[in-house]
């Protein structure tokens, strides 16, 4: 007896860890806590592995409640005189912020301490206790495998809602090694826990080969139903959000602006770059060349714009690289992120994205510098841009001047958003004394761009465009005051566009590049600017968002040497006051301490509000289902104590009925028969007789206070039968 008590709290042990550690793991690698140190591992593996020992001693040798009592008289003294409570709160802090930018339902945060360095050990160590004594609970009593598996599914449900987060394979091994030996075990455990113990260590082996030959078939890399998969979350995911912001990193073919909401940084990395230069870094991932007015669609059109001429060496076509930018993604992207300027953008007509057919997720990027001359010359002798063409393509370059249709392509608009941004073009034009019918497009870039950096203040805040609205630019520059990257390119596209000017909408990542070093590029790093084009220059960068005007890259002249990104910044004076359509920043009452604190303020204060909302609801609904089963069991046992004894016995006959079906047997054949005395004949009922449906009654209650729990709620709550 005492060797069987041994095994059991051997195997119990075994369970509880693999499905406690396995559990905290598989959240802390799938929001990439141990990337960032904020997660020991070891410390959670040891304390999983003590509270997993210490919980199978508890119920192996019968000693009830005393260790969970104990841990929750720990925690309660950890929340008030340690630090549980601020490792629960940057926890909680860390996941809301990754399904605030899906489904945008808030971020928590309720102290206003800063939670960006605090440990979150502590917090899944809470969680791995209760997972733990659960597990121990389930497998040491000999209970249904339900309430392990419920334990450790619930916590690994916050891995599942979201493409972004996906635990370590390791983690996930041995999640699937304890679910996969709770569900061989437990048929064999409520029978006989010796057997199911040996069982236990038997299939151990098993079933790590068979989950190893698993992973190793479907490895996770070159999973084929992945896309598939992929498109099916992203269904779910726009039934359930109510915004999503679509900046992305140039991921999607389409870009939804409708759902463009407020939106939170998301420190989740993404990719490791190394330069061999220090400054800004575009890297550019998707552009988009069709607007529809609620939406941006790559279409995947090869246009005949090609890229601009590169720097000059002793040979006027000569060109060489200025340093190389290498790019590590954490998971394989479909396409390639390119920096300005990279050789397969040499006197090519790159469309809307390099696709990354070779499914890579390290490559290296020569760059290049470009030369900003209108009018290339060579010896002195200006070239016409026909000669430099025709030069090129002596060379063994295939260009052409760009044909009309494309140009056309590029500029195209939906007929109503073409006719207020032309209006809205005039004015800006006259606003600045320039005449954009003959002006030069960097001009004319140079020009809007400094327009929306005025019109509107920077705000990741920024509420949803109304359903009643049927075009993005025109609700940003003539209702919201404010916006961020996406709202302020995709305003840039399409007054470019009402200019005459080809433009398109490109997202990517932009982020400050050190020399030599790997610089971890975030989610929050993701960004949207513009290129536009001119027969002279090629494509151009032009970045018209506020909070990043100010660390926008330039390149240099033939003079210069500063090695950085294309970028008009001239702009004409800024001090014309801009049209009524749009709401200058400056005329904000508030600082931009005042203003970050009062969105931060806001934004904490709705969180709380949903949080109420929520608890609020599910306490109405736990005090609907209580009330209408004690209703119900109130009118059914006064209709059983008042009237004749014939119909009292009757009534009483319906819930015998109602016990017996519940206990899975036959109804008590004396009970049947006081059933049929009382509808067929004129025989009158004693009270003796009725109180033998009270006996079976007290009987049948007994019995099903025996059973599971989650079917003692059933028959109590939805059923009520006693």
């Amino acid at each position: 007896m005492k060797g069987e008590k041994w095994l059991t709290l051997l195997c119990g042990t075994l369970l509880t860890f693999l499905l406690s550690f396995s559990c905290v793991a598989c959240i802390a690698t799938a929001f990439d806590l141990h990337t960032e140190e904020l997660v020991d591992l070891r410390a959670l593996a040891l304390w999983c592995a003590l509270i997993s020992f210490l919980g199978s001693v508890c119920y192996t040798w019968r000693l009830g409640l005393l260790l969970p009592v104990l841990l929750a008289g720990l925690g309660i003294s950890l929340w008030f005189y340690g630090a549980l409570e601020l490792s629960i709160e940057a926890l909680c802090n860390t996941v809301s912020i990754r399904y605030n930018n899906g489904y945008h339902w808030g971020v928590l945060c309720w102290s206003g301490a800063a939670l960006q360095a605090v440990d979150r050990t502590m917090a899944l160590q809470a969680i791995g206790s209760v997972v733990a004594m659960v597990a121990a609970w389930t497998v040491c009593k000999r209970r249904i495998a339900l309430w392990a598996i419920l334990a450790g599914l619930l916590p690994l449900i916050s891995c599942t809602m979201l493409t972004t987060t996906v635990p370590a394979k390791a983690a996930l091994f041995l999640w699937l090694l304890a679910m996969a030996l709770l569900l061989l075990t437990q048929p064999v455990r409520r029978k006989n826990a010796n057997h199911a113990n040996k069982l236990t260590l038997f299939a151990a082996l098993p079933a790590i080969l068979a989950l190893v030959l698993l992973f190793h078939l479907v490895p996770q890399e070159g999973y084929s139903g992945a896309e598939r998969a992929g498109k099916f979350l992203q269904s779910v995911e726009s039934f359930f959000t109510r915004a999503v912001s679509n900046v992305g990193g140039g991921r999607d073919e389409t870009v939804k602006l409708s759902r463009i909401g407020r939106m939170t940084e998301d420190p989740t990395p993404v990719m490791d770059v190394t330069a061999t230069f220090s400054g800004a870094c575009y890297l550019r991932g998707r552009a988009y060349d069709i607007y529809s007015g609620t939406q941006w669609q790559d279409s995947g059109a090869d246009y005949n714009l090609p890229w601009p001429v590169l720097e000059r060496g002793a040979d006027m076509f000569t060109t060489q690289p200025r340093g190389s930018v290498t790019i590590r993604t954490r998971d394989e992207e479909d396409i390639l992120y390119l920096p300005y300027y990279t050789e397969s953008m040499l006197y090519q007509h790159l469309g809307s994205t390099q696709r990354n057919e070779d499914e890579l997720k390290e490559y290296t990027f020569d760059r290049y510098l470009l030369e900003r001359l209108i009018r290339p010359s060579y010896d002195s002798v200006v070239l016409t841009n026909e000669q430099v063409i025709e030069r090129l393509n002596h060379l063994g370059y295939n260009i052409r001047l760009p044909d009309e249709a494309d140009l056309q392509a590029m500029t195209a608009l939906p007929e109503d958003t073409r006719l207020w941004a032309q209006d809205l073009v005039a004015q800006i034009a006259s606003m600045y004394g320039l005449s954009f019918s003959d002006a030069d497009p960097n001009e004319i870039a140079a020009v809007i761009g400094s327009y929306l950096r005025s019109c509107a203040r920077y705000d990741l805040n920024t509420p949803r465009m109304s359903a009643d609205q049927t075009d993005f630019v025109r609700w940003f520059l003539t209702q919201s005051d404010t916006g961020y990257c996406v709202h302020f390119a995709s305003s840039a596209v399409v007054l470019l566009r009402a200019a005459g000017v080809p433009a398109r909408y490109v997202s990517g990542f932009l982020f400050d590049a050190a020399a030599g070093e790997t610089v971890t590029v975030q989610q929050k790093n993701a960004h949207a600017w513009v290129e536009y084009w001119t027969i002279s220059t090629g494509w151009q960068v032009l970045d018209p968002t506020p909070a990043a005007s100010d660390e926008i890259p330039t390149e240099p002249t033939t003079e210069s040497t500063t090695e950085a990104t294309t970028q008009p910044t001239t702009a004409p004076t800024e001090s014309s006051a801009a049209p009524e359509t749009a709401t200058m920043a400056g005329e904000s009452s508030l600082s931009d301490g005042e203003t970050g604190e009062a969105a931060a303020n806001t934004q904490s204060n709705t969180v709380f509000l949903h949080i109420l909302l929520w608890l609020g609801g599910a306490a109405l609904l736990v005090a609907l289902l209580v009330g209408q089963s004690r209703l119900r069991v109130h009118l059914r046992r006064r209709a059983q104590q008042r009237g004749a004894p014939n119909a009292r016995a009757l009534c009483c006959w319906q819930q015998a009925l109602r016990y017996a079906h519940a206990l899975g047997e036959k109804p008590d054949p004396a009970l049947r028969e006081l059933a049929q005395k009382a509808k067929f004949s004129q025989y009158v009922l004693a009270d003796e007789e009725l109180q033998q449906f009270e006996a079976y009654f007290r009987r049948a209650v007994n019995a099903l206070r025996k059973k599971p729990m989650l079917l003692r709620l059933i028959y109590r709550f939805v059923l009520a039968l006693y």
